[in-house]
């Protein structure tokens, strides 16, 4: 398995303690405490028992990259924090000064410092949401791979579609309805830095069970039967998995296939 998934749960899920931290959502910070943390455990463990013979390379240069841009994010919230605190006090010993047109400016910089380490902390957010849809979203490539082939096993199991999908649809409805400014009637303020990425894994979620669905009750079966069955020969699925590397086997093959196993089967383009 690839080593995508566990790197980018744990820069997502970093990326967004750091912005709960910095922006007091202490709703955004709890979960994700303990998602950084799984994180941890799920790439050590990947280290030390994932497929480093062949995705070896593929992790390191991801790990270097997650460490990377937490510490840059970490470096860059601190000097601007610092810059801000700078103004901040320069305002105040310019204000004691009794320079009136000097202490305005100065508490005018120091607003500008705050409004720029504000925005770099929503910037982050967004970051975070950029890394969380690419993880909600990256099960496309197993649901195609699930409707050419049949095998509904490679989405996991029906348990974590199910939890995928309430997990999901949970945070976009809190994104929608709940998470917004104290005060503010619910629905009035979306945070779309969170809605957007789980929208996306709602949907995915919601695809991949109507394809568990489609599977167990035949729907894909009929579907490859009815629509690819135009354009060529429908072969059984176990037979394309042990002949699609031998091609001449796989014509001889061909000439006495039928449509009716009773396996799932699909389209052959021969």
């Amino acid at each position: 398995m690839p080593p995508l998934a566990f790197t980018s749960q744990l820069l997502q899920c970093a990326l967004w303690t750091l912005y709960g931290l910095w922006d007091d959502k202490v709703v955004c910070t709890i979960p994700n405490i303990g998602g950084t943390l799984l994180g941890v455990v799920y790439v050590t463990l990947y280290g030390h028992f994932g497929n480093v013979e062949t995705y070896g390379r593929s992790f390191r240069l991801q790990m270097v990259a997650t460490c990377a841009v937490l510490a840059l994010v970490v470096v860059a919230y601190e000097l601007l924090w610092w810059v801000a605190a700078l103004e901040g006090e320069g305002g105040v010993t310019e204000a004691s000064a009794s320079a009136s047109a000097s202490a305005s400016a100065s508490a005018s910089a120091s607003a500008s410092a705050s409004a720029l380490v504000a925005a770099y902390v929503e910037a982050v957010s967004y970051g975070a949401a950029c890394v969380n849809a690419a993880l909600l979203g990256h099960p496309v490539g197993v649901l195609l791979e699930v409707w050419r082939t049949g095998r509904a096993s490679l989405m996991g199991s029906a348990a974590m579609n199910a939890v995928s999908l309430l997990c999901a649809a949970v945070w976009a409805m809190n994104a929608l309805w709940y998470l917004g400014p104290p005060g503010e009637p619910p629905g009035s303020h979306v945070i779309w830095q969170i809605f957007l990425p789980n929208a996306v894994g709602v949907a995915v979620s919601v695809t991949a069970v109507f394809t568990r669905c489609a599977l167990a009750c035949g729907a894909l079966q009929w579907w490859s039967q009815r629509i690819m069955g135009r354009k060529g020969l429908l072969l059984p699925l176990p037979v394309l998995c042990e002949y699609h590397h031998k091609p001449q086997a796989l014509t001889r093959v061909v000439a006495s296939a039928t449509d009716k196993d009773d396996g799932y089967v699909i389209f052959a383009g021969v």
